[in-house]
């Protein structure tokens, strides 16, 4: 059973003024945390019906903090999904700061004024799959950790860097290194 204190921390972390404060974010469903998992990366907490828990290998709880098994309506309560999945668990925003030199290196996407999260969280996925390792967004793009960028982009940010630069400096960086540009406009 999670504590009011919990749950109420975990609907807390749906905005980004919190997330950005506490270092952390929300994901959510059993493919995407199996993900997360396998990928080893840290997990402060998760919380999870009692038969996903059972269903998980030993080795994939080791990077986990923490582990709380809920019910369903508990669960429904704290989620941000109208038919949640099976489990939830809070991730450390990870620590990153873009090396354009570096970045710029291979092929990477930049994005400006993106504000539908499906949208930034597609394009993640859509990164991903065509081996795109980083994208670098204005800083008046959707929050990359908000929950409905996390779901549209279905794991995807376990391969892909995301982040928030200036794209004028980082465009005259690409000019300075002679890196070609390609640009395209809704219009």
């Amino acid at each position: 059973m999670i504590s009011k204190n919990k749950a109420k921390f975990i609907i807390s972390l749906q905005r980004k003024k919190v997330r950005d404060e506490e270092g952390l974010f929300v994901i959510e469903g059993d493919k995407l945390i199996r993900e997360f998992l396998a990928a080893k990366i840290p997990v402060n907490t998760l919380v999870a019906k009692a038969e996903f828990l059972s269903s998980l290998h030993a080795d994939l709880t080791r990077s986990v903090n923490e582990i709380e098994e809920i019910s369903y309506e508990e669960l429904k309560h704290i989620s941000t999904l109208k038919t949640p999945h099976n489990a939830l668990a809070i991730i450390p925003i990870p620590e990153r700061e873009i090396n354009t030199s570096e970045a710029l290196k291979q092929l990477c996407v930049a994005l400006d004024f993106v504000q539908d999260p499906g949208n930034l969280g597609t394009i993640i996925r859509a990164a991903g799959w065509f081996g795109i390792k980083n994208i670098v967004c204005s800083d008046d793009c959707v929050d990359v950790y908000n929950p409905k960028v996390i779901q549209a982009s279905m794991g995807a940010l376990i391969h892909v860097s995301v982040f928030y630069y200036d794209l004028k400096k980082l465009l005259a960086d690409a000019a300075a290194i002679k890196v070609p540009v390609f640009g395209t406009v809704l219009e």
